[in-house]
């Protein structure tokens, strides 16, 4: 029996997506483990093949990684969520100068985005755990959804290809 090469990614975003959805935030910590890891693991290698310095250099951003690994994801996220906000404002206020030449209809639809864009940025500032859920689950839901296409595809006997 020959399996489709085009079902294995498939099924792999299946599964990446579902992981998205039920681990959410989790799945950081969990990429910052095994990136921590194999990091002190190529450090350990170099040593047995007697290169000290790229060993040392691999081990201690590895332990950097393990221990303070969750510091710099957080000091992203406080600069994301700022440059959010303060996009948002710039938006809002751009918006609020353009809107004299609007009618009422215009000038709320001019200000849908930033709102958003400002909201969003608020919204991780103040509570990046509940934000972070949110956006792997969004993000698992899409990678479910093409994987669920993918593997349908397959088993349909499409090609992929229809689409010019």
């Amino acid at each position: 029996m020959k399996i489709d090469q085009r079902l294995i990614p498939g099924v792999a975003s299946v599964a990446l997506g579902i992981l998205f959805i039920t681990l959410k935030g989790g799945v950081i910590g969990i990429v910052l483990t095994v990136i921590g890891l194999l990091a002190v693991a190529m450090g350990v290698s170099d040593i047995i093949n007697k290169k000290n310095a790229a060993a040392s250099v691999k081990i201690v951003i590895g332990v950097l990684v393990l221990v303070l690994g969750w510091v710099f994801v957080d000091i992203a996220l406080y600069v994301v969520a700022g440059v959010l906000i303060a996009f948002g404002v710039s938006q809002i206020v751009s918006a609020i100068k353009l809107s004299e030449l609007c009618n009422a209809t215009q000038r709320s639809l001019m200000l849908v985005k930033p709102i958003i864009t400002l909201a969003a940025g608020l919204c991780l500032f103040f509570n990046k755990s509940g934000m972070i859920d949110w956006i792997f689950i969004i993000v698992g839901a899409l990678v479910l959804a093409q994987g669920v296409i993918s593997v349908l595809e397959v088993i349909q006997g499409g090609n992929g290809k229809d689409i010019q």
